[in-house]
């Protein structure tokens, strides 16, 4: 986006606020689809468990979403509601809360630096294995949901890696180790309450289908967009301006992206204004452009058809795919 036309926008949506109460009625409805999914698993027929499981892996991925937004700090007006949603969210998604805060903002902060952006991890295509490309081909072909959960289990699990580099004193490494904590514990509790088989019938398929809806959702918003290397040398980062170059939204029908979505799948408006609440988002996004944006279907036919190492491990300049 221009610079001056990026200004103009700022101007004018300088005056949208965080309301408590928007964001306090976004995570009423999340709660109450949780307890219908739960309801409808527990006490259902076989097909009101099977639609209670649907019903969970929406709720599970909207909380994913609340995890989102509360880890810009600007979901709630009040920093510690922000916080504490942020934690609660962490316990059925199964993302930690602060891992996640530090990461995502480095990813905001190197958005279009291949080696710098963190949730990256530098892998470039000539660093894959041979059995590697072909595992992630077969998944991706498959509904495997290997990406999600390696992708989680690499940035926002492994608490040595978030010391080492997220973590500028004993404090911070506390905070990272105690969001680790949160849902092991919670989930730990549960199985210990219910018993293993009977936790997993509450929420392991939910669970599994939000790792399935997440992984081309995840994919669809920085997968094969251009990037750059800094290669060990000094650069700057993108401003914010700059960001939709790196960085692509795909359309969902409106009421989709409003109620189900909550405005995730507009991802270029998240980058160039990633303070602005998700409820806060639909009063933007008609006006930003449809520059390196894609209707939701056309996208995943197309990414579908590509291999999973091209689509992850190569970027438009390098094979003229342009989606």
């Amino acid at each position: 986006m221009e610079i001056e036309t990026y200004q103009t926008f700022a101007q004018r949506f300088v005056a949208l606020k965080s309301s408590n109460g928007s964001a306090g009625a976004l995570v009423l409805r999340v709660v109450l689809l949780t307890v219908t999914a739960i309801a409808l698993t527990i006490f259902g027929s076989t097909a009101a468990w099977l639609a209670g499981q649907a019903l969970m892996a929406v709720a599970i991925m909207q909380w994913f979403f609340l995890l989102h937004d509360s880890g810009h700090r600007h979901f709630f007006a009040t920093p510690a509601l922000n916080t504490l949603v942020g934690h609660v969210a962490s316990v059925f998604c199964l993302v930690p809360f602060t891992p996640w805060r530090t990461i995502h903002g480095q990813h905001h902060l190197w958005t279009g630096w291949h080696d710098l952006d963190p949730t990256q991890a530098g892998v470039t295509l000539g660093d894959l294995p041979r059995a590697q490309r072909v595992l992630v081909d077969v998944c991706w072909a498959a509904w495997i949901p290997l990406f999600t959960v390696a992708f989680g289990a690499i940035n926002f699990w492994n608490l040595p890696r978030c010391v080492r580099r997220f973590s500028r004193d004993s404090r911070e490494a506390w905070h990272h180790a105690f969001s680790m904590a949160v849902p092991l514990v919670a989930h730990g509790a549960l199985f210990w309450f219910l018993g293993p088989a009977q936790a997993m019938h509450v929420y392991g398929l939910g669970m599994a289908g939000f790792f399935v809806l997440s992984d081309p959702l995840l994919l669809s918003q920085h997968s094969h967009m251009p990037e750059r290397l800094a290669d060990g040398e000094p650069v700057f980062a993108n401003k914010l301006w700059d960001q939709d170059d790196y960085t692509r939204s795909i359309v969902f029908p409106r009421w989709a992206s409003r109620h189900l979505l909550f405005h995730f799948d507009v991802h270029i408006v998240h980058h160039l204004f990633p303070n602005l609440p998700s409820y806060l988002v639909g009063q933007v996004q008609q006006e930003v452009g449809t520059v390196n944006t894609i209707d939701w279907w056309s996208w995943l036919k197309q990414a579908k058809r590509t291999p999973a190492h091209i689509l992850l491990f190569s970027t438009r300049q390098t094979t003229g795919f342009d989606f």
